[in-house]
């Protein structure tokens, strides 16, 4: 899967307020760890529209008007396929343990358990929600919530087990039978990794558990800019 992401040239973006036509600089991503900044003249929060949406002048009421209008419908779709990602991970988790626990695979249930916890605690909007023009969030706005082979053969495990007994062979086999039933999440909007691996009181701490079992997500967004 080919990850899309935008590359930034600058360390800052335009904060803007739609309502005073106003936009100041500030370092990007203040959504992660501080407030907003503040508008100058009114004192509400800013709007962070990225680098690379150019800023119309304060007379241009009309370019104001459309560039308000496309960040909030893009806010909008944001908000409504994160909805449905939520709910179809939520349903995706209940079905893998459902089918685990009649397996008796107790490593999975206690792994299902755990993405059932962190789900349950992700926020109403993610925050892709706040900073919609910085990346496509949307690209893979279709793709399923999250997959797995759980109950089906693993032919690798099958051809590592016909050929000589060695020391490793059969830990290789217990990890790949470990993986192909594990259920594999499509982070797509990076919010479960930043809401549940940066959180020390997660219940599912640790880059190891997120590298293995998510794949091809925008949780690599967030990890190239080190969160």
């Amino acid at each position: 899967m080919i990850l899309k992401y935008h590359r930034s040239s600058t360390n800052n973006s335009s904060y803007v307020c739609f309502a005073c036509r106003i936009s100041i600089r500030a370092i990007k991503g203040l959504a992660f760890r501080l407030p907003m900044p503040s508008c100058p003249e009114c004192g509400q929060p800013c709007e962070d529209i990225g680098d690379r949406c150019p800023v119309p002048p304060k007379n241009k009421t009309a370019q104001w008007q459309a560039l308000q209008q496309d960040y909030c419908q893009l806010q909008r779709r944001i908000a409504a396929a994160y909805q449905q990602w939520r709910t179809g991970l939520q349903h995706a988790i209940e079905r893998h343990l459902q089918q685990a626990t009649h397996l008796g695979l107790s490593e999975i249930v206690r792994q299902d358990t755990l993405w059932q916890a962190a789900c349950t605690a992700l926020p109403k909007l993610p925050l892709a929600y706040f900073m919609p023009f910085h990346h496509d969030w949307l690209y893979h706005a279709d793709a399923q919530a999250a997959n797995s082979c759980i109950g089906t053969p693993c032919d690798k495990a099958a051809k590592l087990q016909a050929l000589p007994a060695n020391k490793d062979r059969q830990s290789r086999i217990d990890e790949l039978l470990h993986d192909h039933n594990s259920l594999h999440i499509y982070d797509m909007f990076g919010q479960l990794r930043y809401s549940n691996w940066q959180n020390p009181d997660s219940p599912i701490g640790g880059e190891r558990f997120f590298r293995r079992h998510m794949e091809g997500s925008y949780s690599d967004f967030f990890a190239k800019r080190g969160f």
